[in-house]
């Protein structure tokens, strides 16, 4: 997986949080220590009107090859934005981003569910 497939991901990722699509975003994910709840409660207690990142996000993503991965994988941690601020203090970490063909049947039913992609893996926003 490039680098720039990895950004349109958390892209797709950080915009399902903020938008308060929470399963959807724990789907995207293999693994989360979170639950959609836990996620909506903390976007809560934060207090503060989240929103789509911008245009230039993929500046601010700290990203980070796994070694010896295969399929290749990648450390990503993404900020979210607020009305409020802007660029928020909280964080998004994910741990590693998968290839369409690698998602499980809800993962991609997840993606397609939020408008994300079409039936076959291909990005509609995002982008």
């Amino acid at each position: 997986m490039s680098i720039d497939e990895v950004t349109v991901a958390v892209r797709n990722l950080v915009d399902l949080i903020s938008e308060g699509h929470y399963a959807e975003a724990i789907q995207m994910c293999s693994a989360s220590r979170l639950s959609p709840a836990d996620i909506e409660k903390a976007i809560h207690l934060y207090g503060k009107t989240f929103v789509r990142s911008p245009p230039d996000f993929f500046k601010l993503l700290d990203t980070v090859e796994i070694d010896a991965s295969f399929p290749p994988a990648w450390s990503v941690q993404s900020p979210l934005w607020t009305v409020e601020e802007g660029r928020s203090d909280l964080t998004v970490y994910h741990g590693h981003v998968r290839a369409w063909t690698d998602l499980r049947p809800e993962m991609q039913s997840a993606l397609q569910k939020a408008g994300m992609v079409d039936r076959r893996g291909n990005i509609l926003r995002g982008k």
